[in-house]
């Protein structure tokens, strides 16, 4: 039988060292820490770890929390499975299953009453999770494609290099008042969409704003204040002319995903998976169902 360990000490390197050895490129110790380290909410993340009969490490995954708010004003607690890894050797031996059983544990010790994660449909975690009994909410990766949407270049573009926390705040927050979504105060919101491993930008194409961080290889839209299509393709345009980059962002509302599907951007579809960590809890999923979800809110 595998042996949890659970937050063990002094074992970041090793921890990145899997981690990349699974998932390549997957980030350095700046990356471990702004995932793992950085908290949001009042629980830090935890590690965990499996060593099989020999005592050797063989898999391992994480536990991150946040907080859930309903356009009715109720906030719950959830934990997120991230960073989980298997090492080849290892794989089909059921690590996953007893990763999921041990984050719920790990949920359930700290009142937090839901495990979720993120998945897209072609992983073989998505699988796993929906066999063990997880709700999957409809929630996909979005991409532009190669090519501009219109050659119609009247509209106006104001960049704000330095993004006006407060506005976007503000406008984020606009989203319970119709669905659910993640809540975090004017810090935490900070800490998770302006203050990312990379550096973020700002502009606003007539009345809507948006957020976006750029890597190497495509340019991650992390927040949309107002979804207009018009709007979305005239800045996914100009990135495509400024940048010659893709842009991905992430929709969780399944009239909106059909709407970006009908204009000619490429969906991946994927699931935000959800079980509850106390099977006698009286509330269901219904907080979870119409939840408004960005890619400003994934790691």
């Amino acid at each position: 039988m595998n042996v949890v360990v659970l937050n063990p000490e002094n074992y970041k390197e090793k921890y990145l060292e899997y981690l990349n050895n699974c998932f390549p490129n997957w980030g350095d110790a700046i990356t471990y820490d702004w995932v793992f380290e950085r908290r949001v909410g009042q629980h830090k993340a935890d590690i965990i770890l499996l060593n099989n009969e020999e005592g050797e490490v063989i898999a391992g995954s994480a536990v991150t929390y946040r907080c859930v708010k309903s356009k009715n004003g109720i906030s719950v607690d959830f934990g997120i499975m991230t960073g989980s890894w298997t090492l080849p050797e290892a794989r089909g031996r059921g690590c996953f299953s007893q990763i999921i059983e041990e984050s719920k544990r790990i949920c359930f010790s700290k009142n937090v009453p839901f495990l979720t994660a993120f998945v897209t449909e072609s992983n073989a975690s998505y699988r796993r999770l929906k066999d063990a009994g997880f709700y999957c909410k409809k929630a996909d990766n979005i991409f532009s494609n190669e090519t501009v949407f219109t050659t119609n270049t009247d509209f106006s573009i104001v960049e704000i290099v330095t993004a006006d926390t407060q506005v976007l705040y503000d406008k984020l927050n606009q989203f319970p008042s119709l669905n659910s979504s993640f809540a975090y105060s004017k810090e935490e919101f900070e800490k998770q969409y302006i203050k990312r491993l990379n550096s973020t930008v700002c502009v606003k194409i007539n009345e809507t704003y948006f957020l976006f961080e750029e890597t190497t290889t495509i340019v991650k839209l992390l927040f949309i204040s107002d979804f207009n299509l018009i709007d979305l393709q005239c800045f996914c345009d100009w990135i495509r002319v400024k940048k010659d980059k893709k842009v991905m962002f992430f929709l969780s509302d399944e009239t909106k995903i059909k709407l970006a599907e009908d204009h000619n951007f490429h969906i991946v579809k994927s699931f935000f998976t959800i079980q509850k960590t106390d099977d006698s809890l009286s509330f269901d999923y219904e907080i979870f169902k119409n939840i408004s979800i960005n890619l400003g809110d994934k790691m």
